[in-house]
């Protein structure tokens, strides 16, 4: 399977829902590099809940996610 160009209209679409984000306040709310996350809890992929406070003691942590269907 060899994936073409992104349609003009999601990239339409996909800018829309930055610029509402952007607008919104949202990202001065993030937390930035160098700041302490609060401690929270997530599905992880095996669909099992882990926290972010019993990650740190092995080390860093890097989460990352990804939006959209499978």
């Amino acid at each position: 399977f060899e994936a073409g160009p992104t349609p003009d209209e999601d990239i339409r679409i996909l800018d829309q829902h930055i610029e509402t984000i952007r607008i919104s306040g949202q990202m001065d709310r993030v937390v930035q590099v160098g700041e302490v996350a609060p401690d929270f809890s997530s599905l992880s992929t095996c669909g099992r809940t882990v926290e972010l406070g019993e990650l740190l003691p092995n080390g860093p942590v890097v989460l990352t996610w990804f939006r959209g269907n499978w």
